[in-house]
């Protein structure tokens, strides 16, 4: 639950329950009941998911998954297709439906999703800013994402060095590293192998 400035608990009832962070004035909640009468569909597959006000409001649950707010959009999944609202819960008007699936919200106007165990990233508009060609990829931060490079031919030994990073206009940068972590600012941490018989990661 939520607990209000004056100590109210929000959603009052029992069948809702808050799944993420309230951000501009939504949290993502989930009806633990049968909202709509879907006792024929699997529980997995019903649309049990919504959002609520700091008033308590609760927007009728009508999706399969949703992500937090940020800037003022949110992704959400109904059956195999996600899709991008507005604070309303109402899809962007400029927006289409694409099927894939996600496990993060949106970060920095893109939102990390995979098709068939490949990751890309989508933009609001439901257009792919790379199309799904990583084993991984990370939520951007300070204009960067962290991505891990596709083994194409599992049977071969991948190679120690399969993580780099992609920029807002979708360029790969050229090194290779064993590890990495988000940037902070103009900055991030990475690492390589070391030369040595038990390599160790050189930051």
């Amino acid at each position: 639950k939520l607990i209000a400035p004056k100590g109210q608990i929000i959603p009052k009832t029992d069948t809702i329950e808050v799944v993420n962070f309230l951000t501009e004035n939504r949290a993502p909640v989930r009806c633990t009941y049968d909202a709509e009468n879907q006792t024929n569909i699997p529980f997995n597959n019903r649309k049990r998911f919504s959002y609520c006000t700091e008033t308590g409001e609760v927007l009728k649950a009508r999706f399969n998954q949703v992500s937090a707010f940020s800037d003022k959009v949110a992704a959400v999944r109904i059956g195999q297709s996600v899709g991008f609202i507005g604070l309303d819960g109402q899809f962007l008007p400029d927006s289409k439906l694409v099927e894939c699936q996600f496990k993060e919200g949106l970060s920095q106007g893109y939102l990390a999703a995979y098709v068939n165990g490949l990751w890309g990233y989508l933009d609001t508009h439901g257009n792919w800013l790379v199309k799904p060609i990583f084993d991984s990829a990370e939520p951007f931060k300070n204009d960067f994402a962290q991505v891990g490079i596709h083994n194409s031919t599992p049977t071969i030994k991948p190679k120690p060095y399969n993580l780099t990073y992609i920029d807002k206009s979708g360029k790969l940068f050229t090194q290779r590293f064993h590890s990495t972590q988000p940037f902070e600012g103009d900055y991030a941490e990475a690492s390589i192998l070391s030369n040595e018989q038990n390599s160790r990661p050189l930051w």
